[in-house]
């Protein structure tokens, strides 16, 4: 496997089963302002800037600077099909997690096919972890022999390893650089124990987003609640949530990050130091922010305005935060000091 690197950070955020999608609309290259899209799910920023959004079977780019939008994998029909070749004849199956490197390759949760694809920058595609059946096994072994059950959310280190939540195994899976893939994180059964210890032995719930920065792993442990961390030292501790599904100002918002409740949160980010880490509280229907002093506080939605139920979230290097607002069947821009602005979408 071809070395990998930090850039953005995403997750999706359906728990168990593909997200039901309608078709891709976008067939040759468009405004981005105005253009029909249906249910954007995840997102990732590559280093140059543009955003891939999952959508439907296909994966659109977005070039901020253009304004243009352009499909580059997958098409309106479900299927698996199209390695060795253009990424834009293949076909997909709900792809629900994206990733970009630093190189600018993209990864792609292929989850309705239960496997992971690699868009190079010449255009191709490769299945490079999932047989494309679901299951459980392959831990020790190559990542292509690996069985995967829906995996969703994507994560990149610096070092050359992707960390992918194989969702529906209850578990977060780690390929490393020469390609061989392991159990990070969850012991596969659905639950929450552990909290404390060795993340192999914890139990998760249908875990969604992931972001990794400075050696540690978040997890949007969408079915507990919670987004837990793991550190480099392979502990496992709850970063935000109670485990109990809410939202309100009394539980925690604008106060202690594990004293809040959150509602199903799914796609996470996280900046380049980990100083700043973004949940998609996708049930309650707003953006969550962690501080560095571990205060957590609502910047999009909820008490700070409304909007739908936000799906993929993905940071560029400027700061910008991008939102898929899955309802309303569009993108959302939040820039420090000018508030939300729809790239993409009416």
């Amino acid at each position: 496997m071809k070395q990998i690197g930090l850039f953005s950070l995403t997750a999706i955020a359906f728990l168990g089963t593909p997200p039901a999608f309608g078709q891709c609309t976008i067939t040759a290259p468009t405004a981005a302002a105005g253009a029909s899209i249906i249910a954007p799910g995840a997102l990732a920023v590559n280093p140059s800037g543009k955003l891939y959004i999952a959508t439907g079977n296909c994966v659109l780019q977005f070039d901020p600077q253009t304004g243009m939008l352009t499909r580059v994998a997958g098409g309106a029909t479900a299927g698996y099909s199209g390695d060795g070749g253009a990424a834009s004849l293949a076909q997909f199956n709900a792809p629900g997690g994206l990733a970009s490197d630093t190189a600018g390759n993209l990864f792609i949760a292929d989850t309705g096919n239960h496997a992971v694809r690699k868009l190079t920058l010449d255009g191709n595609i490769s299945t490079i972890a999932g047989t494309g059946l679901p299951g459980y096994s392959g831990d020790n072994g190559p990542a292509a022999l690996a069985v995967f059950n829906g995996p969703q959310g994507l994560a990149a280190d610096p070092f050359g390893t992707l960390y992918i939540a194989d969702t529906n195994n209850n578990a977060v899976r780690k390929i490393s650089a020469s390609g061989v893939i392991t159990t990070y994180a969850g012991n596969g059964t659905a639950g929450y124990t552990y909290d404390g210890f060795f993340s192999r032995q914890s139990e998760l719930n249908a875990p969604v987003g992931l972001a990794v920065s400075s050696g540690n792993l978040y997890i949007g442990d969408s079915a507990n609640n919670r987004v837990r961390l793991v550190t480099a030292a392979r502990l496992i501790t709850t970063l935000a949530g109670t485990g109990t599904a809410g939202y309100s100002g009394d539980d925690g918002d604008g106060g202690q990050d594990e004293d809040a409740e959150l509602n199903a949160p799914t796609f996470l980010a996280s900046d380049r130091l980990g100083i700043n880490i973004f949940i998609s509280d996708s049930a309650n229907n707003c953006i969550r922010q962690v501080l560095p002093n571990t205060i957590i506080t609502t910047i999009a939605g909820g008490t700070k305005g409304t909007m739908g139920k936000p799906a993929g979230i993905a940071l560029d290097a400027s700061g910008n935060l991008y939102l898929s607002d899955a309802t309303n069947s569009r993108v959302l821009k939040l820039t420090a000091g000018s508030g939300l602005t729809t790239v993409v979408g009416k």
